[in-house]
């Protein structure tokens, strides 16, 4: 090889040289980023999944009546949960009434003329429930003596009279009670404005037999089956706080 292309090839191959340790770094970062990201995803610890909290459905499972029917009135838009084995639900509309009974042949307690025909069932429970699609105040007004609209119906609310107007909060729903009646016969009424032209309207009916006003009423509370005045009214709050708006 002659002096010119020695010189030559020496040259060319410096150059390649010095190209080569000019990309080594370029190389090497490359692989410790590498390896720095694929170490990062083998020892990192991960995130975990959640899960969403899910909010406890209060009147279904906390109160026990997850394993009651469910009556649902498409026509008013509501539904309810009420124990099918122990209550009846028919339908007379608008309302709905639900109903407990024994069979027991007995005197009408509420008979004050003495002349009505003796009863064959001792009923412990009986509601009737409605919405109304009106005013509170118009509610009322058809429903009520006008002794009571005249005295104690202001605008759209009741002037609290205890033991004849009260306020009534059973789950969700807030409003009053009317007591009405003699002699122990008689009903609850509830008025629950829902909406400003919307009322549920609940009546609850007095059981006169299992009350002390009857001479006997210990012998009824006594029977198998019958379901005791404390106990009526906590089966119709459970039953009652169940209400909502069909969806």
């Amino acid at each position: 090889m002659s002096r010119g292309h020695r010189v030559m090839f020496e040259e060319t191959h410096q150059k390649a040289r010095r190209a080569i340790w000019h990309y080594i770094p370029i190389v090497v970062l490359t692989g410790v980023i590498f390896c720095a990201i694929i170490s990062y995803g083998c020892w990192s610890p991960r995130e975990k999944a959640t899960m969403p909290e899910i909010e406890p459905l209060e009147t279904v499972t906390q109160d026990g009546t997850a394993d009651w029917n469910v009556y649902k009135n498409e026509k008013q838009g509501y539904e309810l949960r009420y124990p099918a084995g122990l209550i009846a639900v028919s339908e007379a509309d608008p309302r709905i009434i639900m109903t407990h009974s024994i069979p027991l042949e007995h005197p009408d307690p509420c008979d004050f003329r003495g002349d009505a025909p003796s009863l064959n069932t001792l009923t412990d429970f009986e509601v009737s429930i409605e919405v109304v699609s009106q005013s509170l105040k118009e509610t009322i007004v058809a429903n009520e003596s006008d002794y009571l609209v005249s005295n104690f119906l202001v605008d759209d609310r009741l002037r609290i009279e205890p033991d004849f107007i009260d306020e009534a909060s059973i789950g969700s729903l807030t409003g009053y009670r009317i007591t009405s009646g003699v002699e122990g016969c008689g009903e609850y009424t509830y008025y629950f404005p829902l909406a400003p032209r919307k009322v549920l309207v609940v009546k609850r009916s007095f059981i006169t037999e299992l009350k002390p006003i009857i001479a006997n009423y210990q012998e009824y509370l006594k029977l198998p089956g019958v379901i005791a005045p404390d106990e009526e009214e906590k089966l119709f709050n459970r039953i009652l706080s169940t209400f909502r708006f069909s969806e």
